[in-house]
């Protein structure tokens, strides 16, 4: 169990290629006491996002893990050679079944990510991925990321929530995270 936990609600906004984040509500609790910390997040997350400004080249040398579609998904005609794929049991959830496929990596990188993908069986879309890098980056002792995405209007796939789990080490500190983000009330801006 962790010693403080902190839950964030946040409204997200995607134009074009651009994605902002504005927290709407913070609180943090420790030992069954919470305390409303949304102004600090705010003042974190503005200090957050002046950092963001600078290239993505200088934020992966601080350490920083972004990902794209093309970094979590081994599907693109390019990268299937790079995966052997396993198709395990199907599910089926709400009554609607679903085809599970595993991937692993044939060759270990902290940049290619594996795991087990749930896909329509009618639409062939992706429902839910739970993926972790197939060699843990440095000081990374575990990372694991679970998404869930839901079909919008428009024949248009978003995520819809995202769990992360991450153990680190570092010289004498550990580092255990997890975070939960539900994402609801798209726009789409045409």
């Amino acid at each position: 169990m962790p010693k403080e936990t902190t839950v964030i609600e946040k409204k997200m906004r995607v134009d074009s290629q651009k994605v902002s984040f504005e927290i709407i509500k913070a609180v943090q609790i420790k030992e069954d006491e919470k305390t409303d910390i949304t102004s600090k997040a705010k003042e974190e997350m503005k200090k957050e996002q002046d950092l963001n400004a600078e290239s993505d080249h200088e934020n992966q040398e601080k350490g920083e893990l972004r990902l794209s579609g093309d970094d979590l998904l081994p599907f693109s005609s390019e990268r299937t050679d790079e995966y052997t794929f396993t198709l395990l049991r199907d599910t089926l959830d709400h009554a609607v079944s679903y085809y599970r496929i595993q991937s692993k990596a044939k060759e270990l990188s902290d940049k290619k990510y594996e795991g087990i993908y749930r896909v329509n069986k009618k639409t062939y879309s992706i429902s839910r991925m739970i993926i972790h890098p197939s060699k843990n980056p440095e000081f990374v002792k575990k990372l694991s990321l679970e998404l869930h995405f839901q079909e919008m209007h428009g024949n248009r796939w978003m995520i819809h929530k995202v769990r992360s789990r991450v153990y680190a080490r570092f010289l004498l500190k550990k580092i255990r995270m997890q975070s939960e983000e539900q994402y609801s009330d798209y726009r789409f801006d045409e």
